[in-house]
């Protein structure tokens, strides 16, 4: 009996020194330089195998481990492994969504790699997935949404929001961003030829109002270069600009007095000799 005693003490003091060996040693600051926790990382297929058929866990697990890992370093760290990381994530789990966006936003993340590999690996997962999930639009958007605000490239923003709008059930507002994205391409007759469009499918009295104020813009631009010139036409054979509009359809520039498009007349700047819209024209 006191043998048995004596045992379990020794057995717990070299527990609790165990214990506080590892305590101690879990203080100690270490640093990773070479990715040691990542230095060997199976394939998708070993690992759905382990998985037993529960690919979802596995996927979600080494998702919340990876944000883990990648969260402790810094700023201007090489992220290690981390495209294969994420690569390997949507390889369990293709129809996983939240690997696709968060891995391109760590990669952007990712200070010490070139900004062309970087766009790279940010553009290459974002397409991994929007070919696992071609019904979602979000993937997509994101995409777009990245082109345009850090990478600076509109024309790749316009590509990624076009085919935003073509996946089903997008919503209004990626119609409007594209259109945004193409109005320094298109013609004005292209542009409005887009926009009426889109008010055609507006569904709440926004989208209809962001449609309409587009649409005005466009309109007013176009009866500028049309109406200005019938303007100065006037000036340069009277010497002087006209006050109204009654003056040209009496002089025979014009039958009538031009409306705006929301059927208000025109009012004429005789000052710059130039058509004055009753609405606010938006800079943007």
């Amino acid at each position: 009996m006191r043998r048995a005693v004596i045992s379990v003490v020794i057995i717990a003091v070299l527990l609790a020194c165990a214990a506080g060996v590892e305590y101690a040693q879990g203080r100690i600051p270490r640093e990773d330089p070479l990715g040691l926790r990542l230095l060997y990382l199976p394939t998708a297929e070993y690992l759905e195998m382990l998985s037993l058929g529960n690919k979802g866990f596995l996927a979600d697990y080494l998702y919340i481990w990876a944000i883990q890992y990648y969260a402790q370093f810094k700023a201007n760290d090489r992220f290690l492994y981390l495209d294969k990381m994420f690569n390997l994530i949507t390889d369990i789990d293709p129809l996983y969504r939240d690997p696709y966006r968060i891995g391109a936003v760590i990669m952007l993340m990712e200070a010490e790699r070139d900004p062309q590999s970087r766009k790279k690996s940010v553009f290459k997962l974002l397409e991994k997935g929007m070919a696992a999930i071609p019904d979602d639009y979000a993937l997509a958007e994101e995409a777009a949404w990245k082109a345009r605000i850090f990478f600076k490239d509109d024309n790749l923003a316009a590509h990624y929001a076009a085919i935003a709008t073509a996946r089903p059930n997008a919503p209004h507002w990626t119609k409007r961003f594209y259109g945004h994205l193409k109005s320094g391409s298109w013609t004005n007759a292209q542009s409005i030829a887009y926009w009426e469009g889109v008010l055609a499918e507006a569904e709440t009295d926004y989208q209809r109002m962001v449609s309409l104020n587009h649409l005005y813009d466009l309109k007013v631009k176009r009866d500028r270069e049309i109406l200005n010139p019938l303007l100065k036409q006037f000036a340069d054979r009277f010497g002087r600009c006209p006050e109204s509009w009654e003056q040209l359809t009496a002089a025979g520039v014009l039958q009538s007095a031009p409306l705006d498009p929301a059927g208000n007349e025109y009012g004429i700047d005789s000052e710059n000799c130039e058509i004055v819209a009753q609405k606010e024209i938006r800079k943007d």
